[in-house]
């Protein structure tokens, strides 16, 4: 009889293992799989909308629905792992803020039930939904065309013709139809080359042809260029308020130090001591130079703004240069494709101001006293005003302000800076682009991120770190010494040589538009 039980009992017990195995081990084991497959639709269709959502998002002239429907098909071909479209592909394009397009796009598959099937359930609905956000970038490309960049780089080509290329190829990076792009180019002077444009890449002419006609010479006038393309930006109005969702960003490539201050000069009234020299750099003291002419003193202060240039490498000695005239318009030429525009022009006319010797003709650089022409402003001028023409502060102690650069003698009260060294005029032009830049990244209402590619090399180059510090001042990058977290952070990248500056523009497009998204 115990035999006969345990027999019964072990049958028993195989009855009920394979009732539990049949009725919840295998379901379970069916769902695993039908789940499984479910899952790994569930992932595939939502990388498809996820690259669809981005591709409808850089395309805003397209219609967005086809533009998600050709991206979805590629990515998850219909009649995938037996699947079916039970919602079709579609997008919906909202405006969430003024200055924000935003796609969502939604998609449902039927998925076949391969285990579960058995208990009646044949299919089951797998759906998806992605987003982009797009936010509108005003972006004013601010490019340094001074005689520097006429010189080879390492690899044989023209550095100006490097410049051109690279940037081609980073206004590409945007969205013709909803990015805004325009150019400043600069050098003595500044000009707007190409106004902010929405349709950059299909106007006429387009930004890629104006650049093409870029001609490199002169000086490098910063503190104007930045205020230009700061004005570009706050001309747009309401369309470019931060707070809209839209994103300004300027662009500014340099490479080389600011070496041009614009702004309004005070006459030479007094007889002082100053340095003077020709332009074979051999300096002499003249002890009690005289004040300049009388209808100089009485012209000069009603002027128009100028631009005050170093012509030595910012030395210490050598000559300095101007008042050179702020042309506006600025003058055209004839381009190399035959279009007529300013961006190829580089000449130079002195301002004309009756009796300033600066603005005589001939020009020369004669040892003796008087000299004639550009050449001469020190003879006019009494020192570089406090401010320039843009407000900003030509002296900073606490940047590029040094003892030798300010007024002595019969100007010292004035706290400003000499207008006769090479290396004044240079310092004094670092602080008012310096100045420049915090008052641009110190606006609260457009919010303007600047982004600076500094290009190293230039002959005339006295000290790279200075020349990098600055770059990391004027975009607030994090590694600047005046780094403030509560503005707009920028970026500051740098390239050695030319060779390397197709990587560099890349490298800032492909964090503006991290940015935009």
């Amino acid at each position: 009889m115990p035999s006969l039980n345990n027999s019964r009992e072990r049958g028993v017990s195989v009855m009920i293992f394979t009732l539990v195995s049949v009725l919840v081990v295998i379901p379970l084991m069916g769902l695993a799989i039908d789940g499984s497959i479910g899952f790994w639709v569930k992932a595939k269709l939502s990388a498809a909308l996820d690259a669809a959502a981005l591709a409808a998002g850089r395309s805003p002239t397209a219609n967005a629905t086809t533009v998600v429907q050709e991206y979805v098909y590629a990515n998850f071909p219909v009649g995938w792992m037996g699947t079916s479209f039970s919602v079709a592909p579609t997008a919906t394009v909202s405006y969430p803020t003024s200055g924000t397009r935003q796609v969502t796009v939604t998609a449902a598959v039927t998925v076949p039930q391969y285990f579960m099937a058995i208990f009646g359930h044949r299919t089951a609905i797998v759906s998806a939904l992605a987003q982009s956000s797009r936010r509108n970038t005003n972006l004013m490309l601010v490019l340094d065309r001074s005689s520097s960049m006429n010189t080879t780089g390492p690899d044989g080509a023209l550095i100006c013709n490097t410049m051109i290329a690279s940037a081609t190829t980073f206004v590409n990076y945007f969205t013709n139809g909803q990015d805004q792009l325009g150019l400043v180019s600069f050098h003595t002077w500044a000009n707007v080359d190409y106004p902010f444009n929405t349709n950059f890449q299909t106007s006429s002419p387009n930004l890629t042809s104006v650049l093409g006609d870029l001609v490199c010479g002169e000086n490098t006038s910063s503190a104007e260029a930045l205020n230009l393309a700061y004005t570009q930006i706050t001309n747009l109005g309401s369309a470019a308020y931060a707070n809209n969702g839209a994103l300004n960003v300027i662009v500014f490539f340099t490479d080389g130090n600011p070496n041009g201050i614009v702004g309004t000069f005070p006459p030479k009234d007094r007889t002082d001591d100053r340095y003077y020299a020709n332009s074979g750099f051999n300096s002499t003291i003249y002890s009690g130079m005289p004040k300049t002419t009388t209808s100089c003193i009485s012209a000069l202060p009603s002027a128009a703004a100028g631009v005050i240039v170093q012509w030595s490498g910012g030395g210490p000695t050598g000559l300095t240069q101007g008042i050179y005239q702020i042309p506006v318009p600025a003058p055209t030429s004839v381009c190399g494709s035959g279009q007529s525009r300013a961006i190829c022009n580089t000449n130079l006319t002195a301002l004309s101001v009756s009796g300033c010797y600066f603005a005589g003709s001939p020009w020369n650089t004669s040892v003796n006293y008087p000299a004639i022409g550009p050449s001469a402003p020190r003879q006019d001028i009494a020192y570089i005003p406090l401010l320039d023409a843009y407000g900003d502060s030509t002296v900073n102690s606490a940047f590029m302000t040094q003892a030798n650069d300010l007024v002595t003698g019969t100007y010292a009260t004035s706290g400003a800076m000499r207008i006769d060294t090479p290396q004044s005029v240079t310092d004094a032009s670092f602080n008012a682009a310096d100045a420049q830049a915090l008052q641009i990244i110190s606006d609260t209402v457009y919010k303007p991120v600047i982004y600076t590619i500094g290009l190293g090399g230039a002959a005339d180059m006295s000290d790279e770190s200075v020349f990098q510090a600055f770059l990391q001042r004027v975009a607030n990058d994090p590694s600047s010494s005046r780094y403030n977290a509560s503005l707009p952070t920028g970026s500051f990248v740098y390239s050695p040589n030319d060779t390397q500056l197709a990587a560099a523009f890349h490298q800032v497009a492909s964090q503006i538009l991290r940015l935009s998204k």
